[in-house]
């Protein structure tokens, strides 16, 4: 087989992967990605006043919330599940920075009314963007490790209040750990992502 037909084959499956799951995560073993921890101040504001960036459908309450206009969230209305879906299932990756850091503030504010809602989203947002996760985790800090206990807590309590959760995408905790099991062998490479699932598995097995 010549190197050229080689090629081909190898760049069909990755192509092939690519669309059945895990976009832009692929085969990023290096931890090469973007965070909004990275942006300077400067870099922020040009970015939430970025026109571009209004006409890819960003949520007005998403800047809001971040800029404290809104202190708190709660599940009053459908927007709010509506802003949630968009921050967690984001194919876009201008957006995902800012989203992921959104989205993780929400997590942490003991405020908002979300109660149970977090979990699912937490499972959300690791099923699509597993390896751009756990790299974020892979270099914590404090404020990154109560981020991480925060998605184990939520996801935990998620998997013990309905083992079989059928509103979604049909998540199971086994499935759950396949998937994740499945990319750390083949492309995150993330030593975090096993003692994530222990901790995730302790708590299920003491009734938390």
């Amino acid at each position: 087989m010549n190197n050229s037909l080689k090629l081909c084959i190898l760049l069909f499956f990755i192509i092939l992967f690519y669309k059945d799951g895990f976009n832009q995560n692929v085969s990023d073993t290096t931890c090469n990605f973007v965070y909004w921890d990275d942006f300077s101040g400067k870099e922020k504001l040009k970015f939430l006043k970025n026109n571009n960036i209004k006409n890819n459908n960003i949520k007005n309450t998403a800047i809001e919330y971040y800029t404290m206009e809104i202190k708190t969230l709660t599940a009053d209305g459908p927007e709010m599940f509506e802003l949630l879906d968009e921050l967690t299932t984001t194919k876009n990756d201008t957006l995902l920075p800012f989203y992921f850091h959104v989205f993780n503030q929400i997590c942490m504010d003991g405020n908002a009314v979300l109660g149970e809602a977090k979990g699912i989203y937490c499972i959300d947002f690791i099923i699509n963007h597993p390896c751009y996760i756990f790299c974020y985790f892979s270099k914590q800090n404090k404020i990154r490790k109560n981020i991480y206990n925060c998605y184990i807590s939520f996801i935990a309590f998620e998997f013990y209040m309905d083992p079989d959760i059928i509103d979604k995408t049909n998540y199971q905790y086994e499935k759950f750990r396949k998937m994740l099991l499945d990319v750390t062998e083949n492309y995150c490479d993330s030593e975090l992502i096993f003692p994530f699932l222990k901790e995730i598995k302790s708590k299920l097995d003491a009734g938390l």
